[in-house]
């Protein structure tokens, strides 16, 4: 058996090229973790816009242009193919690039197959990464494992499709025990909450939740401050003008960990079907992480109130 593989990663975003959010972290965080263990790891960047590169990384690395037009649409799949098929990777590991989940059934029959599956809901998926995923399960007999991020998505897109179980594996975004910024205990050393959250101004991520929250924090009598990471518009800044709220915009990867290290708290209001990574990165940290309680989100497989379980997922 090989210790060493040929993996090809590939994604929409990827943080080394200046891209937030879960997705980007993680690619970047599974690419150099996979070149630390001896395997040789080639990352592909499928996005639409100027060709990027990342900078101070370990693995090898391509940009794939995603067309403005449709109709040009099928010489970059072929480029894209024609790119695979030269690599000859031993496994590929897609993110959400739909086209790759539609290229699986025309790939080498000896490369080890993986699709990550970000998103899935019953109803209709818009999303890039919910397609990506509903693709990878139409051509489920060419894949050899699709991953899910909790064990109600990988039940319920196996019945949904009717997908033998055994296709499905359920892995956690990520272990962080090995993480810098580890700590099983924290030492309170002021009287106030230290807060942060990362919703910027997304609906989907419960910005409008943290919004109200914020509002309900500043006329309360709690000592707290709160750090605001991702963009928020002008508008919102002045409705949520205090002292107490420091709105951080996009900040480095590293420079957000290191808030997070220090909070208290993050409040984590997503209405995404999907697991934020932020609660495993919470967790780590020994920064207690406050969530809704989304049953179709792998929350509910990371976070069990031992107390009482809520019914009412926007609480």
């Amino acid at each position: 058996m090989k210790t060493s593989y040929n993996i090809l990663i590939t994604t929409t975003g990827l943080s080394s090229v200046g891209q937030g959010g879960g997705i980007s972290s993680y690619v970047q965080d599974l690419a150099t973790g996979l070149v630390s263990a001896g395997h040789h790891v080639t990352v592909y960047l499928v996005r639409e816009g100027k060709e990027v590169f990342p900078h101070k990384t370990n693995y090898n690395y391509s940009f794939f242009h995603i067309p403005a037009e449709y109709r040009q649409e099928k010489s970059a799949v072929i480029a894209l193919l024609d790119s695979i098929r030269t690599l000859a990777p031993d496994i590929i590991i897609n993110n959400d690039v739909s086209y790759l989940s539609g290229l699986w059934p025309v790939l080498d029959q000896s490369i080890v197959k993986i699709s990550v599956m970000h998103g899935f809901y019953h109803g209709k998926t818009l999303t890039n990464s919910g397609i990506q995923g509903k693709i990878a399960c139409c051509n489920w007999p060419y894949v050899d494992y699709i991953v899910c991020q909790n064990q109600t998505m990988c039940r319920e897109a196996a019945a949904k499709y009717r997908i033998p179980s055994d296709k499905f594996v359920c892995i956690h975004q990520t272990n962080w025990n090995q993480s810098p910024f580890f700590s099983e205990h924290k030492e309170k050393t002021q009287n106030s909450i230290n807060l942060i959250c990362a919703c910027g101004q997304s609906k989907n991520k419960g910005a409008f939740i943290m919004r109200s929250l914020a509002e309900k924090l500043i006329h309360s009598p709690l000592k707290f401050h709160l750090n605001w990471c991702l963009s928020v518009s002008e508008t919102w800044q002045e409705r949520l003008q205090d002292p107490r709220i420091s709105f951080r915009g996009n900040i480095p990867r590293d420079e957000f960990l290191q808030l997070l290290e220090r909070a208290d708290a993050i409040i984590i209001p997503t209405l995404l079907d999907t697991g934020p990574m932020l609660v495993v990165e919470a967790l780590s940290t020994g920064t207690i992480p406050i969530c809704n309680l989304l049953k179709r989100s792998a929350i509910p497989d990371l976070i069990e109130n031992g107390k009482k379980r809520l019914s009412d997922p926007r609480q």
